[in-house]
């Protein structure tokens, strides 16, 4: 968060103080030096978000492809806004109709793997395959599938 203060409406600006850092400038050119670095930073940040929010987009359409899901739901960092170089993404896929096995998820993940390898995707992803009645049973007992249908982002409905 900035605060700039000018002392006059016609004034340039005099003072800016970042609230996190603690850091303060006394003259024009520090500001405007420190400002430009932090656009710069920004629009590094803000591209790199570009481009994982395509990777997503490109995962969805792949889970959707192999197994035509009622809903899939983004949780984790991908979902809150804050995912990093090394985050993976976090899909909690429903399929209604039948019980899903361990085997079920790991040929899923095994597909997804391969069709990401071949378009270059670079997102890691974990891929959890449930029907909605059993995604809620498991969600009572908390973990990812409780912060998944609390707070996750649906990113598909069919």
């Amino acid at each position: 968060m900035f605060y700039i203060i000018a002392l006059k409406p016609q004034q340039k600006i005099s003072l800016l103080y970042r609230v996190s850092c603690g850091i303060l400038f006394h003259t024009e050119k520090a500001v405007q030096l420190y400002l430009h670095d932090y656009v710069k930073r920004l629009c590094v940040v803000m591209r790199e978000q570009t481009h994982m929010n395509k990777d997503i987009d490109v995962i969805r359409d792949i889970i959707v492809g192999i197994i035509n899901p009622d809903k899939i739901i983004l949780f984790g960092s991908y979902a809150y806004g804050s995912p990093t170089e090394i985050s993976d993404a976090d899909f909690l896929v429903i399929k209604n109709g039948i019980e899903h096995t361990n085997r079920d998820n790991a040929k899923l993940s095994t597909e997804i793997f391969c069709k990401r390898r071949e378009l270059g995707i670079r997102t890691r992803c974990d891929v959890f395959l449930e029907n909605e009645q059993s995604a809620n049973e498991i969600s009572q007992n908390g973990g990812a599938y409780s912060d998944a249908l609390k707070r996750g982002k649906v990113i598909y409905v069919r």
